[in-house]
């Protein structure tokens, strides 16, 4: 899974575990999602004439954690926007600093809700580390949540596109990937935990299952990827391409129902 998603969702998950007083100490900047950040701060964007600004909000996670409570949010959830952008799906575009969608934090107050969106601005450097900024881009908005199904129904469907695509990539020499598929598969119906992104015991294992399942199958990036694949038999490809978009659609639905396991507060 991208760097950028895990990340987003890890917020999200570890600011309702400080919201009930569970955030673990050495969260930031210690956890794996922050591993090659140089740093995370939160903004504000400010109309000043034709163009934005930005203003300093909170210089780390735990700090913007604390001051939303202050603010009184009540809840953080995830949100995601498809780009449908006719020059390049977000499968092919998710590799790409800001595509794949957009993935959004959203933070619920009584008034109405806040949304952060990330922006990642690469090393000057080989080596060096990325600046992730989150910016409020949207406040006190009432926007509708879609109803999700139940993870459950998504465990099956999940299931159904890993296997399919899996003997598809075995079929055509694919082994690797096809390998990278089965695991996500046997994570579907594991109860082993990988504790890659969220708290401990944050969520049911029906959505822990689903979360690991996205970890261990997610082939899609840049060059070198499952999206980098390119087969001289025209059926083949379309065959490809049916499959790729249909188990990326299932992940990206697998990652919003795992984001957000909890009733929305009345």
């Amino acid at each position: 899974m991208q760097g950028s998603i895990a990340q987003t969702l890890s917020l999200a998950a570890h600011g309702n575990a400080y919201l009930s007083g569970k955030l673990e100490e050495d969260y930031f900047p210690y956890h794996q999602t922050f591993a090659f950040c140089e740093s995370v701060r939160f903004v504000d964007l400010k109309e000043s004439g034709d163009a934005m600004t930005e203003e300093a909000f909170a210089a780390d996670p735990v700090s913007w954690f604390g001051t939303l409570k202050d603010l009184g949010v009540r809840q953080f959830r995830i949100r995601y926007i498809a780009s449908h952008d006719a020059e390049m799906s977000d499968r092919l575009s998710v590799g790409y600093p800001g595509g794949g969608g957009r993935w959004l934090i959203e933070t619920i107050m009584p008034q109405g809700s806040d949304y952060w969106e990330a922006h990642w601005e690469a090393p000057d450097e080989a080596g060096g580390k990325w600046q992730v900024t989150y910016a409020r881009v949207l406040r006190d908005a009432q926007m509708p949540e879609p109803r999700m199904p139940p993870p459950q129904m998504v465990n099956k469907k999940l299931g159904d596109a890993l296997r399919d695509t899996a003997r598809f990539a075995k079929a055509n020499g694919q082994e690797k990937f096809a390998e990278a598929f089965n695991r996500g598969l046997n994570a579907l119906k594991d109860v082993r935990w990988e504790r890659q992104v969220y708290p401990p015991d944050y969520a049911p294992l029906e959505h822990q299952q689903l979360l690991t399942a996205v970890i261990e199958g997610w082939v899609f990036g840049g060059e070198g990827s499952w999206n980098d694949l390119r087969f001289d038999d025209e059926a083949v490809q379309q065959e490809y391409e049916r499959l790729s978009d249909q188990l990326f659609n299932f992940m990206n639905l697998a990652l919003l129902v795992v984001a957000n396991p909890w009733p929305r507060p009345e």
